[in-house]
This record gives C-alpha cells, structure tokens and sequence, in this order.
C-alpha cells in the first residue's frame, strides 16, 4: 500500500514540524493509525478524515519523542523538571487522538467504540 499521508498535505494542514522530521516519523505515524482501521472502508469521502488523523498522530509522536521525559526548564539557577510517561500513557493518547478523528466514521474497526 501506498502512503497515505504526504508532505504537501501534512504541510498545508498541520505545519508543525519541517520536511525531515515528517519523513523520519511519517511512515510510523501511519502504521500506527492503520492498526486501527478498517482499511477496506477507506474512499475518497473519508480519505481527508484520515490523513487529518495521521497528521494529529504525527505531530504528537514527533513532540513526544522531542521533549524526552522533560516537562519544565527554568535558566535562572537552572533546573529541569521530568515527567514520568509511560508506555500505556502514550498509547492511551494516540488511542484518543483516532477516537477523536475516527470515531464516528466507519473507518475504525469493530472492536472501537467512539466515545
């Protein structure tokens, strides 16, 4: 299968991060949306759909992964503060995210219930 996601579109709709960071992460991103869906439900009507919730999947993988465990800096007497996310943690938001975006269209699969 062909990507679903591509610069032009993730760059018109949700500009984020630059080209080589869509490139490192885009084809993740994907996989993990595919995982949920029904592929053979995918068409021209509900491809935007899609490609919006790899976009949102995208930018979050790529934030996740950019902050490390970090969720404060201070510079004066310098300090950094670590958040504790785990494994569940994340999954849980991705799991959220394509809820969010596919929820209430028949793309996702039939053990998903939209919230």
């Amino acid at each position: 299968m062909n990507n679903i996601l591509d610069w032009e579109y993730y760059n018109s709709h949700f500009p984020k991060f630059n080209e080589n960071q869509f490139n490192q992460y885009s084809y993740k991103a994907e996989a993990m949306v595919l995982k949920y869906v029904n592929v053979d439900s995918i068409n021209e009507q509900n491809e935007d759909t899609l490609k919006d919730c790899i976009c949102d999947v995208l930018n979050n993988v790529i934030f996740q992964d950019s902050i490390d465990g970090v969720s404060s800096i201070s510079n004066g007497g310098y300090s950094k503060s670590f958040i504790n996310t785990t494994h569940s943690d994340k999954r849980n938001t991705l799991e959220d995210i394509i809820s969010f975006w596919l929820g209430d269209t028949d793309l996702m699969k039939e053990r998903w219930i939209a919230l």
